[in-house]
């Protein structure tokens, strides 16, 4: 998310939860991002990571969807 403008940038720093903005390039390359630093940025754009599907506990049902043993 690479802004033109400070204000742009700041704006979307606070829907993030950041505070501040930063740069990169000059003159009429400069671009604005959101967040003091970068990494401050990259951190808040990382996604969760998605947990593993845990093993029914004993004595808890297999999901629906898991096909019956024949005992």
């Amino acid at each position: 998310m690479r802004y033109k403008t400070k204000a742009a940038a700041l704006k979307a720093a606070k829907q993030l939860g950041l505070s501040g903005t930063h740069s990169h390039g000059a003159g009429k390359g400069k671009i604005y991002m959101a967040g003091k630093t970068h990494a401050a940025f990259e951190k808040a754009m990382k996604k969760p990571k998605k947990k593993k599907p845990s093993k029914p506990k004993r004595g808890q049902r297999a999901s629906k969807n898991r096909k019956r043993r024949g005992y």
